[in-house]
């Protein structure tokens, strides 16, 4: 079983906490981890990217020069991709990137992930995490309270939406608020340190179970 440092609402540290086996304890599946890591860096693709072929561009149809007896190269249009400002040969044409990832690889995904980050002693939980007003200044005290060095990429998980958090966290550049329900293995695996309240841990078993 893995623990991860336990602390109280202010910032007090409480002990440890252990974490439940279900989702921080299980074999690492690397095989899962390469699917649906592959699968959500494909589904975040626009698929838009686009360039011109040779029937696109706006040139004339005629012929430059004649075909023979110039003593140049034989050219049949201006639109050629060998010329300045022709079309382009093989270049990219949208299309749809998205992949289908089944829910029982993501689950393993997302438990081998969080498996991988409790083994080394990056998960911290915290009673529960509230914010009187949104300010950043407090996110920041609080998290140098709880030993989560200030350049590191944190995850901040929550079971539920609340503004206050999600307005003192969004000026930090290296912070990244979930709540446990959205959560996914690239988002664990981007990370270095994962914040967790103990009702999001609760509630992330809760998902993770059905």
């Amino acid at each position: 079983m893995h623990k991860a440092r336990s602390y109280a609402q202010n910032g007090k540290k409480t002990g440890e906490f252990d974490l439940p086996d279900s989702i921080f304890g299980v074999q690492v599946n690397e095989g899962a981890l390469y699917h649906a890591l592959k699968g959500y860096l494909a589904n975040s693709r626009r698929g838009t990217a686009s360039t011109k072929t040779k029937s696109d561009v706006a040139y004339s149809g005629a012929k430059p020069w004649r075909q023979k007896g110039t003593g140049r190269a034989r050219v049949g249009s201006r639109g050629s991709p060998v010329w300045v400002g022709g079309g382009v040969a093989m270049g990219p044409k949208p299309r749809d990137y998205s992949s289908s990832v089944p829910r029982k690889v993501r689950r393993i995904a997302l438990k081998s992930a969080l498996t991988n980050l409790a083994s080394v002693g990056k998960v911290v939980v915290i009673e529960d995490l509230q914010i009187e007003k949104p300010k950043t200044k407090t996110l920041v005290e609080l998290m140098g309270k709880l030993e989560i060095p200030s350049d590191s990429k944190c995850l901040i998980l929550i079971h539920q939406k609340d503004d206050n958090v999600k307005l003192s966290a969004r000026n930090l550049p290296n912070v990244v608020l979930k709540m446990a329900k959205d959560l996914n293995a690239l988002d664990v695996m981007k990370c270095s340190c994962l914040l967790a309240t103990k009702r999001s841990v609760d509630h992330l078993e809760e998902v993770l179970s059905k």
